[in-house]
């Protein structure tokens, strides 16, 4: 091990904390405290920085594996939903095929006006389609042009 390396058992204690929307500054006490209390050897936790990219990655993969499962679908549905939660204009961007729906992106918008919901969705696109080109080391426009091909409604 090295100083950027962690266990899975830290990573995967860390990842449940972020699922749960702990705020990124508690969960190294948290992590602790709960290796602590289960008996187990306090192991090097990390801090929020790592914490932070730690967020950063499991983006990165839900990225990859939603635009993974458009590629690999003929008829995929693409839909949004827009809210306001607590005085905050919310939208998600889903993908829906035969089997599955993946969450691709939930963002605060600056308004209700189509050119909003349609930049949101642009950017997912784009952002799907980089993660997909940048991992599997694929041309990025012949990505995103079969992303786009799989969106049948």
């Amino acid at each position: 091990m090295n100083d950027k390396t962690y266990s899975t058992m830290t990573r995967m204690m860390v990842f449940d904390h972020i699922v749960n929307n702990v705020p990124t500054v508690n969960i190294s006490p948290l992590t602790e405290q709960s290796q602590i209390r289960a008996g187990l050897k306090a192991e090097k936790i990390p801090q929020r920085g790592a914490i932070e990219l730690m967020v950063w990655e499991l983006g990165a993969l839900s990225e990859l594996q939603t635009a993974a499962t458009i590629l690999k679908s003929d008829d995929v549905t693409i839909g949004f939903n827009a809210m306001t939660q607590e005085g905050t204009h919310m939208n998600s961007i889903h993908f829906t095929t035969e089997k599955e729906c993946c969450v691709a992106s939930v963002d605060e918008l600056p308004g209700c006006m189509a050119t909003d919901y349609a930049k949101h969705v642009i950017d997912t696109v784009d952002r799907l389609s980089e993660s997909y080109a940048y991992f599997m080391d694929s041309d990025l426009l012949q990505t995103k042009k079969e992303i786009i091909g799989k969106i049948k409604n």
